[in-house]
């Protein structure tokens, strides 16, 4: 009924119903009572995604009402509120949030991956809020974030090209790296509204409107890529005006766009360096200074975004 037809389900459902209308106009029903679901399992493309799923919610004439559902997903816990309607007995309409920290995220991967063995450390967090009616074409509509910290971001497509891109591919910088990503979606596909990675061998950040399309697995935005061994002496005891005048032959600019799985060659372009935004500098810097991590700032800022959705204020 939500058409998220790659995510199903199985478990534990009791009810105390009562519902009063005409069996052959479903969406005309009403409905008073309770829902309880509890040792329910959440699969994504018949692999494991969340287990330990248990809910509550109250049934009012055409509305459903989860104020909160609890799960297990990677050994770290998952919590959501979710509600659905009928509205004018025609179509449903549905809105929710979820938000988790402490994941693991290998585990968590290897259930959207070809290859379910692959292992790793790290960890993920984030939030999640999404909205629709079970009759639009497009699908969920969505936004939220995605923390990753200290992960093997190989697993991801396009990223291990791009690394292999800019002289990396030996160092294997990937298996320790942090990530931010900030995204909306129409359905599969997705905007990036901010990205950034960083590890001891590079600092990367994805300019703002690069789209991913889930269901045709094509890519389309522009990376900003800095080699920490350009840096090298150069950074230390700069101030960011002056690193802003002087950064550009250090920096590579990337625009990516094609099938995910294409040959380099035919994936990534290198483009011009445009206009360097001084939060760019200030990133590249953090990560040069830190060694690999992202800065006070951006942890702090991700903090908070995680802090507002666990307070149910945002």
């Amino acid at each position: 009924a939500l058409r998220m037809t790659r995510v199903s389900g199985e478990g534990r459902l009791t009810a105390n119903l009562k519902a009063t209308g005409s069996l052959d106009k479903p969406f005309g029903l009403q409905s008073n009572g309770s829902v309880e679901l509890s040792d329910c399992v959440v699969f994504y493309k018949e692999r494991v995604l969340a287990d330990d799923l248990a809910a509550a919610a109250r049934l009012d004439g055409q509305r459903l009402d989860f104020n909160e559902c609890t799960a297990t997903m990677g050994g770290g816990r998952v919590n959501g509120t979710f509600y659905a309607e009928i509205r004018d007995n025609r179509f449903i309409e549905y809105q929710g949030a979820v938000w988790t920290t402490d994941v693991n995220y290998a585990e968590v991967a290897s259930v959207f991956t070809a290859d379910p063995n692959r292992t790793g450390g790290g960890t993920l967090a984030g939030n999640y809020r999404f909205s629709g009616r079970h009759d639009d074409p497009n699908g969920v509509r969505g936004e939220g974030f995605i923390f990753l910290d200290d992960v093997d971001v190989s697993i991801l497509p396009v990223i291990p090209v791009l690394f292999k891109f800019v002289g990396l591919s030996q160092l294997q910088p990937l298996k320790t790296s942090d990530t931010e990503v900030q995204f909306s979606n129409v359905g599969p596909l997705v905007t990036i509204e901010s990205g950034h990675i960083a590890n001891r061998f590079a600092a990367v950040e994805f300019e703002p409107g690069a789209t991913v399309d889930l269901d045709a697995e094509q890519v389309d935005g522009y990376v900003v890529a800095a080699p920490l061994s350009n840096l090298t002496g150069f950074i230390e005891g700069l101030p960011i005006i002056n690193i802003l005048s002087r950064l550009k032959d250090k920096l590579i600019r990337l625009h990516v766009k094609g099938h995910w799985s294409d040959p380099p060659s035919e994936l990534i372009k290198k483009e011009p360096i445009k206009d360097i935004k001084e939060g760019t500098v200030g990133f590249i810097k953090d990560v040069a200074d830190t060694g690999g991590q992202f800065g006070k700032g951006m942890i702090d800022g991700l903090g908070k975004l995680l802090k507002t959705e666990k307070n149910g204020s945002k």
